[in-house]
């Protein structure tokens, strides 16, 4: 089944994204694009299998909250090292995602299955100038863009802006008196990586509907 060799690429290009190799990204970019993204002259495999409005599909992300003025990266974590070599980068929870009360009472909570609409299009992240990106906005930047499919020499600005010039604002302080410095990573692969995870424990929980819609 097509469906299951497109989830082996994920699978393959996650180890290895968790291997150490960030590049990976773009191949899981490259992958959900082929799932999900739909035109008219090009049928994502999910609907060309009937499958994306049949599934519900993990959301790890909660909502953006729209009255919080921080800027937010929802699908992420922030991991820091102290010590001669301190850092903080982005990175994806996987399964270790917040799953508690948010403290904004409008805000969905997260680990539920939501409908492919809601989870492919609401903003996952929102950026210092307000900008915001969903998952669709993320896959399409870099397999587009980034050279995961082919390298666009019109880039979004906006997305140039998240992947190479701190558009999120946040800094640390590695306590060593050099002040605040920005994160070492942007959240951009991290996102994806925890994409990939959400597809695959989606397709993991409802693996009986589809292989009885498959039959």
């Amino acid at each position: 089944m097509l469906l299951y060799e497109q989830l082996g690429f994920l699978d393959a290009s996650s180890q290895l994204f968790d291997t150490g190799k960030p590049a990976e990204a773009k191949r899981i970019a490259t992958t959900l694009r082929v799932l999900f993204h739909h035109k008219s002259r090009a049928q994502a495999l999910m609907y060309q299998l009937g499958l994306h409005d049949g599934l519900g599909w993990l959301d790890t992300a909660g909502r953006v909250e729209p009255t919080n003025l921080l800027s937010q990266s929802n699908l992420t974590v922030v991991k820091m090292t102290t010590g001669p070599n301190a850092d903080a980068q982005f990175v994806a929870p996987l399964s270790n995602y917040y799953s508690g009360p948010s403290p904004f009472a409008s805000e969905r909570q997260r680990g539920m299955l939501i409908p492919f609409e809601q989870w492919w299009t609401n903003a996952v992240i929102r950026d210092e100038d307000r900008t915001e990106f969903s998952r669709r906005d993320l896959v399409l930047a870099v397999a587009d863009q980034d050279g995961g499919a082919h390298i666009d020499p019109e880039a979004s600005e906006a997305h140039t802006r998240l992947a190479d010039s701190n558009s999120m604002g946040w800094l640390f302080d590695d306590g060593r008196g050099a002040g605040d410095r920005p994160l070492s990573s942007n959240p951009v692969f991290a996102s994806l990586r925890q994409v990939s995870y959400e597809v695959m424990e989606s397709i993991a929980r409802q693996r009986t509907v589809i292989n009885r819609g498959s039959a």
